[in-house]
């Protein structure tokens, strides 16, 4: 029994198989980096009522650039996420009988 996969047929599996790999989300570590970035902010906000005008202003363009970043990580925090590599699969293009 000979089965014959077209290249057609072929091209869709790949297809396929790609996009469920670009569909794997790590919603933790997504959770993770807003988080984490909110928490930053809300000291850095702290950290300007509580710190005196002259070290405030000493330091605020350094500030508004993490200040910036930060608020990037909140809106859209799956960009400072790694992608997870995915285990190896082992592809046979043999016919297999049941």
């Amino acid at each position: 029994m000979k089965v014959k996969v077209n290249l057609k047929d072929l091209q869709r599996i790949v297809k396929e198989e790609v996009q469920k790999l670009q569909e794997q989300v790590d919603h933790e570590s997504i959770k993770d980096v807003v988080t984490h970035a909110s928490k930053l902010l809300g000291a850095i906000d702290a950290f300007r009522q509580v710190a005196s005008n002259h070290v405030v202003n000493a330091i605020t363009p350094n500030l508004d650039n993490i200040e910036k970043t930060l608020e990037d990580m909140v809106n859209s925090p799956a960009s400072y996420v790694v992608p997870a590599k995915p285990e190896p699969k082992k592809v046979s293009l043999r016919a297999v009988k049941d």
